[in-house]
């Protein structure tokens, strides 16, 4: 006759389980964060294959995006 083994609890418990959670929500979509550096760097490359005048307009936009994206954070203070 075999015993039954049961795995241990993989779930945290005390001070640190609202820890654990809050790092597990983060992390959970960490490929996205990736996935998007690397299009950025694919994009990158072929803007500099163009002339000057379409780097400084893809420098305005980035430059409007993060100040747009700054703001977006700051609204979650």
């Amino acid at each position: 006759m075999t015993a039954a083994r049961h795995a241990p609890e993989s779930h945290p418990s005390g001070i640190f389980h609202d820890a654990v959670d809050d790092f597990v929500s983060t992390t959970k979509h960490w490929w996205l964060l990736l996935v998007t550096g690397v299009a950025w760097v694919v994009i990158a490359i072929l803007i500099l294959r163009f002339d000057y005048t379409t780097v400084a307009a893809i420098s305005v936009l980035f430059g409007v995006f993060c100040f747009a994206a700054v703001a977006n954070e700051m609204t979650h203070f």
